[in-house]
């Protein structure tokens, strides 16, 4: 017995006057042994030119239960599915292709799944096609898994069986090709109906001639397919104009704004040892307190871009582009959890900021922190809700990742712990899958640490016994342990968080604007009711931050901006989050959060880098080294540099790039000292100066000099042997 009672089965037809009286026969000798109380077979005659409509006519003649349905003109496989779903007056829909390459008593397998599924889908076992063909549908999956995140087998498969209550849910349709069926498809895969799967035969066409592999019809699906992408995702042009606003900040005239002094040129120099003399390294730079080594990690992920540009912008560039892919993920993840209109604002927010544009354009190590924060977090987050073992094995490589870009993001790992054992407690999960969940962490971190942790085994942990002493002092120690005085603290770095990102100093601004973020977003996770459908997620943000900043105001040594990086996508999440539920609301909102976005984009563009004469460090110190090698005559030279507050790493990375490196004092003194002077004339004093390597060289002369725009002294000096 049928499971269903009623049945409408309809075929598009263009051309088919050989196949469609044999097709829709023996489809009528199937449903007559169906047992249905009622069905109808509709012929959609997509505005043929041959005689299929006089076929169907005649056939109507003599079977009441047939119709046919005609297009004036030829509109397209798509406009015929159209009207097909749109005729059918039954509750179940089935549609199969008229020129009987499939075999209608195949309907028998759809019906085994129903009332279970209310959509069954065809896919050809083994398509009866040309290579051509073949290849178009391969590219065809590949296409709309990447667009339209729809994964079936064969989704142009023309044999399906709908129900009709999920048609008119998804219904209308806004194409008209052969990829109306992907958005058939797509609309019911997001109104999340559940699609079963079901192999059949496909035979080869005997008669007629096939179009659907016409150059013009896979145009036309081509273009319907990206008119599809934005009906389906209306918010990605703005999206898109927000990361190209991202993109513009960040990687605009990068050469010419670099900042490329001694950090910057130590750096430069372990890549050029990596490229030129493959000497690698499993330590990272020097911390900037305690005497301690971070990890190699940032050196190998600007490796790539380093070898490719051959030049201290490469890795410059590699941060910038992860600047915007961080514009793209804190959308991505305040979308997830807090919806559409949230994560652009969001996003926006975090595109435009000054101090993170500033940050995004320089090649540092802590400035890949946000980015893996932010992942670290929604990993964490997401694969301990779904446990999933693979999210939180990335947590953990995000944490051990995060562990050697800068020494305060071991405030993470208590962060990613917390947020799993929390969900451990509210979703009831047993202790064992906590345990279990935590452990995955922990593999994930080993991978993220490794090779800084083979490093540390292999050395007995020095770096690591250093970061203990460190931290644990009895005297002077980096982290004020008394519970007193804690609040005022985490209002104070939360306000500081503030004005830091955005670069505001007034006062009444930054504290009005870190009431809306903190305390506003967190009361609105906590209490909204449309927020609390994913308040088992969106809750990992108010334990990252109110955690993470609780800890960090522990900490009672000098802070810099940077140190907040662990926490810098979060007011702009927050904020996005408040602005977002505010817009949605009555008019009123919608002005307040178009203000507020107004005044925010041109309060940020005048704190942007762009106000500012472009410092040319790069050619600068190019420059520079260029004059050290013409004066030193392409003889042995030691150097020096008499500076304010830098170090020599920059021009050293250019004289080793040049091959004209100096010699190292405590190697050999040669014959000449270049000494360049970043200070004034009147202040540089070569002579005499207590610089070590210049007392080093002895008792010298100036013999040439130099000046580089924009008046940096380069000096000669060779040993003076003449009278006292």
């Amino acid at each position: 017995m049928s499971p269903i009672k009623t049945l409408s089965v309809f075929f598009p037809a263009y051309n088919e006057e050989e196949n469609i009286v044999n097709t829709v026969s023996r489809a009528i000798n199937v449903l007559k042994s169906l047992d249905l109380f009622d069905y109808e077979v509709i012929v959609v005659d997509d505005g043929s030119t041959d005689n299929t409509a006089a076929a169907v006519q005649n056939m109507i003649v003599k079977n009441s239960k047939i119709r046919l349905i005609r297009h004036s003109r030829n509109r397209g496989y798509g406009a015929a599915l159209k009207t097909g779903f749109s005729s059918a007056k039954f509750d179940w829909i089935a549609f199969t292709d008229s020129d009987g390459q499939f075999d209608f008593r195949e309907i028998n397998k759809f019906l085994t799944y129903v009332p279970n599924y209310q959509v069954v889908a065809g896919y050809r076992e083994k398509r009866s096609d040309s290579k051509f063909r073949r290849m178009m549908a391969r590219l065809l999956r590949i296409w709309d898994t990447v667009l339209f995140g729809l994964n079936l087998k064969d989704v142009d498969c023309g044999f399906k069986l709908i129900k009709k209550s999920v048609i008119d849910q998804v219904f209308p349709l806004v194409t008209e090709s052969a990829i109306t069926e992907t958005e058939m498809m797509a609309k019911i895969y997001r109104a999340g109906f559940p699609i079963k799967q079901v192999g059949v035969a496909h035979h080869s066409r005997t008669k007629g001639v096939q179009t659907g592999g016409n150059y013009q019809v896979i145009f036309k699906a081509i273009i319907e397919s990206f008119k599809l992408f934005l009906h389906l995702n209306p918010f990605f042009l703005i999206l898109t104009v927000i990361l190209l606003v991202a993109a513009f900040l960040r990687l605009y005239r990068i050469r010419d704004y670099i900042v490329f002094l001694g950090d910057e040129g130590r750096d430069a120099l372990v890549w050029h040892d990596m490229v030129v003399n493959g000497e690698f390294t499993f330590l990272g730079p020097t911390a900037s307190v305690g005497g301690f080594y971070l990890g190699p990690i940032y050196y190998y992920f600007a490796l790539p871009f380093y070898f490719i540009f051959r030049d201290p912008v490469g890795p410059a560039i590699f941060v910038a582009l992860l600047g915007v892919a961080t514009v793209w993920l804190v959308y991505f993840v305040t979308k997830s959890w807090f919806g559409k209109t949230s994560g652009l604002f969001a996003s926006g927010i975090y595109a435009v900021s000054s101090l993170i544009v500033r940050y995004s354009r320089a090649s540092w190590n802590p400035n890949p922190v946000p980015f893996f924060s932010l992942l670290g977090v929604y990993l964490a987050a997401t694969g301990a809700k779904e446990n999933k073992w693979w999210k939180l094995i990335g947590a953990g490589i995000c944490l051990g990742i995060l562990w050697q870009l800068h020494y305060l993001t071991l405030l993470m790992t208590p962060v990613l712990f917390v947020i799993i054992l929390i969900y451990g407690n509210i979703e009831g999960l047993t202790f064992n899958r906590t345990i279990r969940q935590s452990f995955l962490l922990l593999i994930g971190w080993v991978v993220g640490f490794f090779p800084f942790l083979a490093f540390e085994i292999y050395h007995n942990f020095p770096n690591t016994r250093t970061v203990l002493e460190f931290v644990s002092r009895p005297n002077g120690s980096v982290f004020n342990w008394e519970l007193l005085g804690l609040f005022r603290s985490v209002f104070r770095n939360t306000n500081r968080l503030t004005f830091t990102i955005f670069s505001w100093q007034n006062g009444l601004v930054t504290t009005f604007t870190t009431l809306g973020w903190a305390l506003g977003g967190s009361l609105m996770i906590i209490f909204n009711k449309s927020v609390r459908g994913k308040f088992l997620l969106s809750q990992s943000l108010l334990w990252w931050f109110w955690l993470g900043i609780t800890i960090f105001s522990l900490y009672q040594g000098s802070i810099s901006d940077y140190y907040f990086g662990f926490l810098f996508p979060v007011p702009a999440i927050l904020l996005g989050a408040v602005a977002g539920y505010l817009f949605e609301k009555k008019l009123f909102g919608k002005l307040l959060v178009g203000f507020a976005a107004i005044w925010l984009i041109y309060d940020q563009s005048g704190r942007l880098f762009l106000r500012f004469e472009p410092n040319r460090l790069l050619q600068q110190t190019e420059a520079v080294s260029h004059q050290v090698i013409t004066l030193s005559g392409n003889e042995p030279y030691n150097f020096a540099l008499i500076t304010s507050g830098n170090s020599d790493h920059a021009y050293r990375y250019f004289l080793e790039k040049f091959n004209r490196g100096p010699v190292k004092l405590q190697d050999s003194i040669t014959g000449q000292l270049i000494a360049v002077c970043e200070k004034p004339v009147a202040d540089c004093n070569p002579l005499g100066n207590p610089l070590w390597e210049i007392a080093g060289f002895g008792r010298a002369e100036v013999v040439d000099s130099k000046i580089v725009p924009p008046g940096i002294t380069i000096y000669r000096l060779t040993h003076y042997f003449g009278p006292d």
